[in-house]
């Protein structure tokens, strides 16, 4: 069974060039970094989902509650509306 399929896309310059950088450096294939970024967009457009769903039913999620479940887990917080303002 294929697992992968071949695809023409239309692509800013400067973003196939910064995809080309990154794969030359990882020593990977241009696709690879393709299909990792596109993952990782699939992602987190489904954690948006799960966060807005669970928003609608209990409420926004607080920074405290962001902060404090980062620490639960490990994990560094940055806040994203820090890096939204930022921008």
């Amino acid at each position: 069974m294929q697992t992968t399929e071949r695809v023409t896309v239309t692509i800013p310059i400067e973003m196939r060039q910064a995809a080309q950088r990154e794969a030359e450096e990882r020593n990977v294939a241009l696709s690879t970094v393709v299909s990792e970024a596109l993952a990782e967009h699939v992602r987190a457009r489904a954690l948006r989902e799960v966060v807005e769903d669970y928003e609608a039913e209990f409420g926004v999620i607080t920074e405290d509650e962001m902060r404090e479940y980062a620490a639960r887990v490990g994990i560094p917080y940055s806040s994203p509306r820090r890096r939204v303002d930022a921008a």
